[in-house]
């Protein structure tokens, strides 16, 4: 017997998981619509897929034991982010509490 296709949505307190069956036809985006995973998703938000690390089309055929991500938009640049932590590190270098 084939395994299936997981789907997941990982928010930021917990994972959404769902497996759909495989068939030599199904694509990416007809697992993630036929999973149930739509009806988890805000409508207004534009989110992409992913396979093993890489992004992945909708129209993407996929296999038995593949694993479907659903990837949220960032919330945060992750240049910003370390930029602000370096320059509060440096800071607290300078100037050190006490």
């Amino acid at each position: 017997m084939l395994k299936p296709v997981t789907v997941v949505f990982a928010l930021p307190t917990h994972l959404q998981r769902w497996e759909v069956p495989w068939h030599p036809a199904l694509t990416a985006g007809e697992a993630v619509s036929t999973s149930g995973a739509l009806a988890v998703l805000n409508p207004d938000t534009a989110c992409t897929l992913a396979c093993d690390g890489r992004l992945l089309p909708s129209d993407q055929l996929v296999y038995p034991d593949d694993r479907i991500e659903i990837l949220r938009p960032l919330t945060l640049n992750p240049k910003i982010s370390r930029k602000e932590r370096v320059a509060r590190a440096r800071l607290l270098r300078q100037h050190p509490p006490g």
